[in-house]
């Protein structure tokens, strides 16, 4: 039932879409932003997710995209698994503690580094809400808007219902500008471990 897995699926496999077009690296890109620790992410749960995204290529074409996420926490441990419409494994990040490692089940290269899935899910699901050193941070029940001043734009994350102590709304939207996407994650099971 906590909402960073629902968060954590979404924006992992929306910017492995997004960024992973074109002839920009991903490794160029710079995104600041704080990976906390799994204890910050509440109970240990387990969620199964839908992904929905749009945004722009490094071409500067639109690029909409779906995919289903399996989430789990258990301890101090933080598992994303990104399956193809196929249901076949994509890739796998696990984050225990600090450490982060990444496993794909393809031939295609990472299209996006792990720390940037992990920043905007503890963006999104963190309690309480923290911004990283250089961020503003406005919070309320039902959204949170992140601020930098060497960054165009915002990043907004939207709670289809408040979000209460770890507890998911179905729906969240995240809009981030200084990438350029737009994620809707939808919780279709959750399993309490």
């Amino acid at each position: 039932m906590t909402f960073w897995r629902l968060a954590v699926l979404l924006v992992g496999v929306a910017l492995g879409s997004l960024l992973g077009c074109g002839p920009r690296t991903v490794a160029a890109i710079e995104y600041p932003g704080r990976v906390g620790t799994a204890s910050e992410l509440g109970p240990d749960v387990m969620l199964r997710q839908r992904l929905v995204g749009e945004g722009r290529t490094p071409d500067g074409e639109t690029a909409t995209f779906q995919y289903d996420l399996v989430l789990q926490k258990r301890g101090d441990t933080l598992l994303l698994l990104a399956l193809s419409p196929f249901n076949t494994r994509v890739f796998a990040i696990e984050q225990t503690g600090s450490a982060i490692e990444v496993t794909s089940f393809t031939e295609a290269p990472q299209p996006v580094p792990p720390r940037f899935v992990l920043i905007d899910v503890y963006r999104a699901l963190a309690l309480p809400a923290v911004a990283d050193e250089g961020e503003s941070l406005v919070s309320n029940e039902r959204s949170r808007v992140f601020t930098r001043a060497d960054q165009a734009g915002v990043i907004t994350v939207r709670y289809s219902a408040p979000y209460e102590e770890h507890v998911a709304p179905e729906q969240i939207t995240i809009t981030n500008e200084w990438l350029g996407y737009e994620l809707t994650i939808e919780t279709l099971s959750r399993s309490p471990l």
